[in-house]
């Protein structure tokens, strides 16, 4: 009860700071600490994770813009001691396809891939590539939930939101209960 009393004022927290304009990203260090918060929501949390939570950052070789996110959101996590309550290792990986994604996630027992910008074109691969592997996906870019991403963050109305693809989370077995499902917007394929 103590950890989602946590989330919740976390949560309006990062509303309260939010005064971006409409279509914003949400700040990573915010990002991150919602992601480690709700990653205690996640069912599915402590088996994919086993006693180190693997991170691996998503990049576009090449793409200043797909590395920058990558560089913001390594140094969020490296400012957090526990992800989900667990000790944690990131790694930034440059995309070269969806099959050696997927081997990667399954070998390394990865828990997170976050999908940094660039990487539009490759969505349905790596939607396609996820299926079927126990890993939650968290989309650097709010549009990327829906085109293949299970997770990600915008912001609202001025407000930060947490989005989901429910259909895809079901297929990485990602699984949160309803009282977190009720605080997200679920996006339709």
């Amino acid at each position: 009860m103590r950890l989602w009393a946590a989330f919740v004022l976390i949560w309006g927290l990062c509303a309260d700071r939010s005064a971006a304009a409409e279509g914003a990203v949400v700040p990573a260090e915010l990002e991150v600490e919602l992601l480690s918060k709700l990653s205690l929501h996640d069912r599915s949390f402590a088996a994919r994770a086993g006693e180190l939570v693997r991170v691996v950052i998503l990049v576009k070789p090449g793409n200043t813009r797909s590395d920058a996110f990558a560089a913001v959101f390594k140094g969020a996590l490296s400012e957090l001691d526990r992800f989900g309550g667990l000790p944690h290792a990131e790694s930034v990986v440059p995309y070269t396809n969806a099959p050696a994604l997927a081997k990667r996630c399954r070998d390394d027992r990865v828990a997170v891939v976050y999908v940094t910008p660039g990487l539009e074109p490759e969505l349905e691969r790596i939607r396609g590539a996820l299926t079927g592997i126990d890993v939650l996906s968290v989309a650097a870019l709010p549009e990327f939930v829906g085109e293949g991403v299970v997770l990600g963050f915008a912001l609202l109305s001025g407000k930060p939101k947490m989005i989901i693809d429910y259909e895809q989370a079901k297929q990485q077995n990602v699984n949160f209960g309803a009282d977190v499902l009720k605080l997200m917007k679920v996006v339709a394929r």
